[in-house]
């Protein structure tokens, strides 16, 4: 019970990341994070007087998922620019992420949106390669390369 409406309703996670939070009855109050940034954080809420927790069970985000690549293979000796496409890769650009092809972290990354990556491929060898985001502690994937 979040008692009755408050317009004075502060939320920050592990790390001090802010939270826009706002009352929404006295059952519910909604969090929106500007940076998605990984799973089973700790959040303090502020009402007022009155400090809440939300438990790490209670709180999470969703895992970015790579839908689409501007190329699928390349060569062994890297260099090969990907433009990746997908969801929750961050509203703006996280403090703590990486992008990787296989093992390998992209020789060069840059954020370009929460739907848009780009990865400059390090060398290697092989196929089938997983390319995965990692934001925080969410780490997500959804295509291949060779």
């Amino acid at each position: 019970n979040f008692g009755a409406r408050s317009s004075n309703v502060t939320a920050v996670s592990e790390g001090s990341f802010a939270i826009a939070a706002a009352y929404v009855s006295d059952t519910s109050l909604m969090l929106h994070a500007a940076t998605l940034f990984g799973n089973r954080l700790t959040v303090g809420v502020s009402m007022g007087v009155v400090d809440l927790v939300i438990p790490p069970s209670l709180f999470a985000f969703d895992a970015p998922l790579v839908a689409g690549s501007s190329r699928s293979s390349g060569a062994v000796t890297g260099g090969q620019l990907l433009s990746l496409t997908g969801v929750n890769f961050g509203r703006e650009e996280p403090p703590s992420w990486d992008l990787r092809v296989g093992a390998s972290s992209c020789a060069e990354r840059s954020w370009v949106s929460d739907s848009s990556v780009l990865c400059r491929t390090a060398s290697g060898t092989g196929s089938g390669h997983a390319v995965q985001v990692q934001r925080g502690t969410a780490v997500g994937g959804g295509l291949n390369f060779s």
